[in-house]
């Protein structure tokens, strides 16, 4: 299977003119007046249409009518694009999520946003392995809810990576030092087991769940990694759907 990336997409990154930082794939509904929270996962061009589409199937069947969908084509790295939508949006509550994460149960994305309207740092569980920082466990920007009031009780920490901390991994440490809750869901499964979490037995890696019900593939980048995204998407969905 050769996954494509549409014409009108190519178009946007090679005309000769100065490109927007973001493209919205569609316009979110509902807006910022009227929605609990914002769901937003970025992608660059190397992802291709076949994966945003499948993981945009799951999020319509699960998420709640109140909360938006904005699946953004960004030119900027990962931390400078979490950094200008938190400084732009009027959504309350941000719900990120990686391209290549999913929930896999309703009531998932719900009781994420719930932790997060009611003041808490939330999300997936992750460890920097590559760096040395006593093993700080943090919410990782790949499953990761916060509300505008809490942000700015943490001082509106950036995303940007750290000689402490990977990608918004100083989100967590203004939480700690500013006495925010700390919502952590740990993984219960590994398809495919790569990094430790916690002690010998826990660890995280390709085809992750966490225990929050989101499930996160990692390494979307490659092309026999995404054609599993879009078959888990499928059975996803066709398990949403059975009676």
């Amino acid at each position: 299977m050769h996954l494509r990336r549409s014409a009108r997409h190519i178009a946007w990154r090679m005309g000769n003119y100065v490109l927007p930082p973001f493209r919205y794939r569609q316009e979110p509904q509902p807006g910022p007046d009227t929605a609990r929270a914002i769901i937003v996962s970025f992608y660059m061009h190397n992802i291709p249409d076949e994966v945003v589409t499948a993981q945009r199937k799951v999020l319509e069947l699960f998420a709640p009518p109140d909360v938006a969908i904005a699946q953004i084509r960004t030119r900027l790295i990962h931390s400078e694009s979490i950094n200008l939508f938190m400084r732009k949006t009027q959504y309350p509550v941000v719900l990120f999520l990686d391209i290549d994460c999913v929930p896999v149960r309703q009531g998932a994305i719900d009781a994420l946003i719930a932790q997060a309207d009611a003041g808490a740092l939330a999300g997936s569980a992750q460890r920097s392995t590559h760096i040395d920082n006593q093993r700080h466990i943090y919410v990782a920007p790949s499953c990761m809810a916060v509300s505008q009031a809490t942000f700015n009780t943490m001082g509106r920490p950036s995303a940007v990576k750290t000689p402490r901390g990977d990608v918004a991994e100083e989100f967590t440490y203004a939480a700690e030092a500013h006495g925010v809750p700390i919502e952590l869901h740990w993984p219960v499964h590994a398809e495919e087991p790569l990094w430790p979490l916690k002690g010998e037995k826990l660890a995280f890696g390709r085809g992750t769940t966490f225990e929050n019900g989101f499930w996160h593939l990692f390494s979307i980048r490659e092309e026999r990694h995404q054609l599993l995204f879009i078959t888990r998407c499928d059975e996803i969905a066709a398990a949403a759907a059975a009676p």
